[in-house]
């Protein structure tokens, strides 16, 4: 689910209920294209990670490149409330380094502002 915190800061659960990771990346992904094709500023984007047991590599990947664009477009991009089960694939992964994390999404707003 897609929620904007303000006009330059958007909160986006990938929790689906079930621990995997719904179709709200795709959401997010299509909301920063409308965007961006809008002429609009990027957003500061925080990914609410609680409920999430797994990311595969193509979600990892995903996040990797809205990572890069919101970047080159002067949005950031935090992580934030990873479980401990995903912390593990993070790490396995190697993408703890490439991200900015908080523990929560307050947190991470907070890091945002």
């Amino acid at each position: 689910m897609l929620q904007p915190w303000s006009e330059s800061t958007w909160v986006s659960s990938l929790d689906d209920g079930r621990g995997e990771p719904s179709e709200a990346l795709e959401t997010l992904e299509r909301a920063l294209q409308v965007r961006a094709a809008k002429g609009s500023a990027a957003p500061n984007v925080v990914v609410d990670l609680a409920g999430i047991s797994h990311l595969g590599t193509v979600q990892l990947d995903r996040l990797r490149l809205m990572r890069r664009r919101l970047a080159r477009s002067g949005g950031r991009l935090r992580l934030a409330a990873p479980t401990e089960a995903l912390w593990a694939v993070i790490l396995g992964h190697g993408a703890d380094e490439e991200f900015l994390w908080s523990e929560d999404v307050v947190g991470a707003l907070v890091e945002m502002s």
